[in-house]
């Protein structure tokens, strides 16, 4: 007989609450589903590496769940393996993609070689556990011989055909790898290049730049960078590019770096980073490493890496006015400006007949100097530097005029032309100097006015040009107004202005008595 608790424990419901309760049963259970997909399923990003007899080497990234044995890791590989059958230690790995034993039973079918199993710690070393011996989790010491291979991330796990000593050490090691080389899940997908504004699209590792830089080329690379995690995966943050050119500033590398950006999971960024090359640099090939740095919101670090190769290229004659400039630009009153000339030898050859030309046609202007030696390669003995004196003619018009200046190798072969504009404007009386004084501090006085008279001096380097004298109206002092004909006469008239009223107003006077 069923007890009344019983009774209402087990009671079904009425027709009318039935409806309630599959409502209710349903929302919870869409709940749990909810939950259960909320739920992160933390797995393991092992990096594989087989090292073959003939040298080649495979590397795989095997993405497993956390602590999957190694027979579980090793079959999420892309390489066909041969088993032996399970036994008191699991399974005996035979053959890999072909190469090794034979499998007998639970053993392969052994020589003086076999498949070597290594773990990366800091190193290759030998692992002391199986792939799938029964019991726990190997402890991850070295020294100790319990449990078995248990996949973590971050994992690197190594396989090369050795054979061993008395003491059962490998003779042989597989080659070493970065992690990150193999797992990371960022890539440099894409690179251009412009050099000197010519492009070089689509590049890849190991490609080689098809434009030829020069001394102080401008160089630019555009770097394209993936996110390979699929759509719910991580971002990867803090991503760094830096671009390396190796040894080329005189034994020097040259970097740049990239801003931190964020890349999603799936997407793509891209940065540009840019280059002005020495001046003085050799002829031949640099390396270029491109490499990208980033962590994902779980703290795991990402690498990418690519290497290209930039050219340099020197002809064998190859001078270049590398300055000219005028300090000031303008000639108004200034009676000279100074012209600073810098001419640098980048060709390949020495040159010691250069020739360097300065001219103006309409201004007079003529400079030359021949005979000058320049070394190649040199950052001292390769440049010619000179300022020249730039006069102002006495007649020259208001205007711009281009000074023109030439360099030669071999006194008559042009090899660069620079124009340098001049602006010539006149000048605005007492721009030269003050009121009142001449250049040489003396005033010319007659009676109560003065003659100011400016007198200047050319300067005797370059055009010399004889320069006017500035002759300036009278002046009149201060005070010398009511001593003048017209001050007297004005004098005189108000005096008889005043006496008139005083006259009036005695007039006035007399009448009202």
């Amino acid at each position: 007989m069923k007890s009344k608790g019983a009774s209402r424990l087990f009671r079904l419901p009425s027709d009318g609450s039935r409806l309630h309760g599959r409502m209710t049963l349903t929302i919870l259970a869409l709940a749990i589903l909810f939950i259960l997909s909320s739920i992160t399923v933390f797995g393991a990003d092992v990096a594989l590496v087989v090292q073959y007899p003939d040298g080649n080497v495979h590397t795989e990234c095997l993405s497993v769940g956390d602590n999957a044995d190694g027979f579980q890791t090793l079959e999420a590989s892309s390489l066909p393996l041969t088993w032996s059958q399970a036994g008191a230690f699991g399974h005996a790995l035979c053959r890999i993609n072909g190469v090794g034993d034979n499998a007998m039973g639970a053993a392969c079918e052994w020589g003086n070689e076999s498949w070597g199993f290594f773990i990366d710690d800091n190193g290759w070393k030998l692992s002391p556990v199986g792939f799938d011996t029964p019991g726990n989790c190997w402890n991850t010491d070295f020294g100790s011989i319990e449990g078995k291979y248990c996949a973590k991330d971050g994992d690197m796990i190594g396989f090369m055909r050795t054979s061993y000593d008395e003491s059962f050490n490998p003779l042989s090691f597989p080659s070493t790898v970065n992690y990150e080389d193999v797992c990371s899940r960022m890539a440099i997908s894409d690179i251009d290049v412009k050099v000197d504004g010519k492009k070089d699209s689509n590049l890849k590792d190991g490609d080689r730049i098809r434009k030829e830089a020069k001394p102080e080329s401008d160089v630019e690379f555009k770097v394209k960078v993936d996110n390979l995690y699929g759509q719910d995966g991580p971002d990867i943050e803090n991503v760094e590019i830096t671009v390396t050119i190796q040894d080329i500033d005189d034994g020097d590398n040259l970097d740049e770096y990239s801003d931190d950006f964020d890349i999603r999971p799936g997407d793509t960024e891209k940065k540009t980073l840019k280059f002005h090359l020495p001046t003085f640099l050799e002829e031949g090939d640099y390396p270029v490493i491109i490499e990208a740095v980033g962590r994902d919101e779980n703290g795991k670090r990402h690498e990418a890496r690519a290497e290209l190769t930039l050219k340099v290229n020197k002809d064998r004659h190859s001078l270049v006015i590398d300055q000219a400039f005028l300090n000031p630009e303008v000639l108004s009153c200034e009676d000279s400006t100074p012209l600073r000339v810098r001419v640098i030898n980048f060709g390949e050859d020495e040159e010691d007949s250069v020739r360097v030309v300065i001219q103006n046609a309409d201004l007079g202007i003529f400079f030359e100097r021949s005979g000058i030696d320049l070394e190649a390669d040199d950052e001292d003995d390769s440049v010619y530097e000179e300022t020249f004196i730039i006069d102002r003619p006495q007649d020259a018009k208001d205007g711009t005029y281009d000074l023109q200046i030439d360099a030669y190798y071999d006194d008559t072969r042009l090899e660069d032309t620079k124009n340098i504009p001049l602006k010539i404007s006149g000048c605005i009386l007492g721009d030269r100097s003050p009121q009142g004084t001449t250049s040489s501090g003396e005033q010319a006085e007659t009676g109560n006015q003065r003659t100011v008279v400016v007198e200047t001096t050319p300067a005797v380097t370059g055009n010399l040009v004889a320069q006017p004298s500035i002759t300036y109206g009278p002046v009149m002092q201060k005070g010398d107004f009511w001593s003048s004909s017209m001050g007297i006469m004005l004098l005189v008239l108000l005096n008889l202005l005043l006496i008139a009223g005083v006259i009036l107003l005695l007039t006035i006077a007399f009448r009202r008595r």
